[in-house]
């Protein structure tokens, strides 16, 4: 491995781990962590939902279309820690001369998802697609582990609550997004609740 294959390798390491890290900082760690790439997820899935809902004339219709914003953006954050460890992984695998850098990102996805593997010839990386795939299983793990407790979060507040989970990203932009200019907003961990 020339350095600057070392140099890759490491890159992709720091990006594969970081995502790992910021999959179980989101998910695991009781008290809500600001992370740059949750809020970018949160701001640029809001900015989208927010052109959307100019367009919309009545408040019911506007009120359809945000319902979705939380679930969508949630249902988005497992494909970005998917992408960032593939992207990670591809780097490693790169710089370990799986050639040319294609195969390396085919190979990447492969391991991640369980769905087969290309045929590694050395130890090494072979290696490296059994732990991508572990990570893989983990990611799913974390994913089944938090929607039903959010879920059943959501259900013991009872009706007439509404939940923004990126309320905490940005709360300005939720109030003003969603047209709710009454009312008490008050702070729950990392909710924000509209009473």
């Amino acid at each position: 491995m020339s350095p600057a294959e070392g140099m890759v390798f490491a890159v992709g390491a720091l990006i594969a781990l970081g995502t790992l890290l910021l999959a179980i900082q989101t998910v695991v760690v009781p008290r809500a962590e600001r992370s740059l790439v949750v809020r970018f997820v949160y701001v640029g899935v809001g900015l989208l939902f927010s052109m959307f809902a100019r367009r919309r004339k009545t408040y019911e219709a506007r009120d359809a279309l945000l319902a979705r914003y939380a679930p969508t953006t949630l249902m988005l954050l497992p494909m970005v820690w998917a992408a960032g460890v593939i992207y990670g992984f591809s780097l490693m695998f790169w710089a370990l001369d799986v050639r040319p850098y294609r195969e390396a990102l085919v190979l990447s996805g492969w391991s991640l998802t369980t769905l087969g593997y290309w045929v590694a010839t050395d130890l090494f990386t072979q290696v490296l697609v059994v732990a991508e795939a572990l990570i893989g299983l983990g990611i799913v793990a974390l994913l089944i582990s938090f929607l039903p407790v959010m879920r059943l979060y959501a259900m013991k507040l009872g009706r007439g609550v509404r939940i923004f989970v990126a309320g905490w990203v940005w709360p300005g932009f939720v109030r003003r997004q969603a047209g709710f200019g009454v009312g008490s907003w008050r702070s729950c961990g990392s909710l924000w609740l509209s009473v």
